[in-house]
């Protein structure tokens, strides 16, 4: 201590308790630098010098390991106050070395620089120069803490070559995210703190360290339960705002609770299980955004938010939303193909072009009834739609329309018009024809025609003009007749004449009998 609080010197002295010429008499200063140095170890150098460690703490804060090596002679082998051996941040204490056995030095020491005491080795060459060993990075994690909707950790990190740290996030069931990018201070000290984390969550941080010129690796890896309360919120999404835009809906929800969340979107009608539309992952700042399409315009459909975090997945917006007309979405439209009309049916057929899975309705009205419904027909291949009314009145004029039914919203198409024909009577013209057979030879069978049921008579008269038979067959009705003339008497062998008159017509033919 003969210049300050404390050097280091070194005397060699001889068995006979003499110093050998070269040497100062005082001994030989290893070390005269500010500070105090204490704590000297020495070790022989296998050629008569010795090798020379001791505790410095000539920075004035921090307590750095020095070393020297003297030669026999005397002289300073390496730089004069000794090579620092180890300045990093903490107090490195009582140092021990030994030769390595190729002419330097193994230097080790008491290290403060982690959270509990530690011990570190240090390789000299010959020339004094530290000698790169393997890549030792600790990155112990020093504090952490929860509180008022903060998460705050802080790491330690043990490595001179590390400029900068990546601080990674992720939840236990998830992949590592990076969040941040830290400084280590002058201690190693990399302080960080997290906000806007979901309550009740188990969330892993560590820090990626790239040190020695080695790629990243990731370490002091600690897990943080975040409690419910405590300032941390439950997971949340907002109601879904829409934007209808060339058929298709824009659809974005806000989800509070976390970034970068993964989030499937599902939707369905009310006729309809749930269907999976998608997924989408939200940004940085909660938002996450999908886009539908093919979608029918004034349906009504429901779109939920199912994100996974936690470990599970979280239902956590259920919102109906009804589809305008136009913005190019999908209409439902059905055409007439074919109308006709029979007089004892009416036969339809329509095609329905697009739109939702449906139920066909056909109805029917008359100028003194309202629409009521008459059928169901199937939808067939192409969308054909048959329906045949069996019911129709002939001689009704009636009008109909077809209507889709799809998860309780019904739309109508027509309406189409349709006369029933009223029936048509066959129309026949007063004739008579001929008996038979003819000749005859007992009766005389006549067959003929009436246009109405109106009075008429048929007459039997022979050639002299004797009407021999009289009958009404007016009663008969419209159409074609036969009936046998009767007479009082069989009728002798001879010519007769046969009259119908009907509406003051007359038709004769001739007959004859013979025996």
């Amino acid at each position: 201590m003969r210049a300050d609080s404390g050097d280091v010197y070194l005397q060699h002295v001889l068995p006979d308790g003499s110093v050998p010429a070269g040497w100062p008499h005082n001994g030989l200063a290893l070390c005269s630098a500010p500070g105090v140095q204490m704590a000297p170890s020495l070790a022989q150098d296998g050629t008569g010098g010795v090798f020379v460690s001791w505790q410095d703490r000539r920075s004035g804060n921090d307590w750095h390991v020095y070393a020297q090596h003297v030669l026999a002679s005397g002289a300073l082998s390496w730089t004069a106050n000794g090579v620092p051996v180890c300045t990093g941040p903490g107090d490195h204490v009582i140092p021990r070395l030994v030769a390595d056995g190729s002419s330097g030095a193994i230097v080790a020491w008491q290290d403060t620089r982690l959270p509990s005491s530690a011990v570190f080795t240090s390789r000299l060459a010959p020339d004094g120069t530290p000698v790169r060993g393997p890549c030792v990075v600790i990155v112990p994690v020093g504090t952490s803490s929860v509180d008022s909707g903060t998460v705050h950790i802080v790491w330690r990190v043990d490595s001179p070559d590390t400029a900068t740290a990546t601080v990674y996030r992720r939840q236990v069931d998830g992949p590592r995210t990076p969040i941040a990018r830290r400084k280590p201070d002058r201690l190693g000290i990399v302080d960080f703190a997290d906000v806007g984390l979901i309550a009740g969550c188990r969330y892993a941080y560590a820090l990626g360290v790239s040190a020695c010129k080695h790629a990243e690796r990731i370490l002091g890896e600690t897990r943080i339960d975040v409690p419910d309360g405590a300032g941390f919120s439950p997971l949340h999404a907002s109601a879904p705002q829409s934007q209808a835009r060339a058929g298709r809906l824009i659809l974005t929800w806000r989800v509070d609770g976390d970034k970068g969340l993964a989030a499937t979107i599902f939707r369905r009608d009310s006729c309809s299980a749930w269907m999976q539309l998608g997924s989408a992952a939200a940004d940085d700042s909660g938002l996450v955004q999908f886009e539908d399409h093919y979608l029918f315009e004034g349906s009504t459909v429901c779109y939920k938010l199912v994100v996974h975090a936690c470990g599970r997945d979280h239902d956590l917006a259920e919102h109906w939303i009804s589809i305008p007309f136009g913005f190019g979405f999908v209409p439902t439209l059905a055409v007439l193909e074919d109308a006709e009309a029979g007089p004892t049916a009416a036969r339809l057929v329509w095609r329905m072009v697009t739109g939702p899975s449906s139920v066909a309705r056909v109805y029917r009205r008359d100028s003194t009834s309202a629409w009521a419904s008459i059928g169901e027909p199937a939808i067939g291949p192409n969308g054909l739609i048959r329906y045949v009314d069996t019911a129709a009145q002939a001689g009704a004029r009636y009008e109909y329309r077809l209507g889709l039914l799809s998860c309780g919203v019904e739309r109508f198409f027509g309406p189409a018009v349709l006369q029933i024909p009223a029936p048509v009577e066959p129309h026949f013209d007063l004739s008579l024809g001929g008996g038979r057979p003819n000749p005859a030879r007992h009766e005389l069978i006549v067959s003929f025609t009436l246009p109405s049921a109106e009075h008429a008579i048929l007459e039997l008269v022979d050639v002299t003009g004797r009407r021999l038979s009289m009958e009404e067959v007016g009663a008969l009705g419209p159409g074609s007749h036969v009936v046998s003339i009767k007479t009082a008497r069989a009728l002798p062998t001879g010519l007769y004449w046969v009259r119908l008159t009907q509406s003051g017509r007359t038709l004769t033919i001739r007959g004859a009998v013979v025996h």
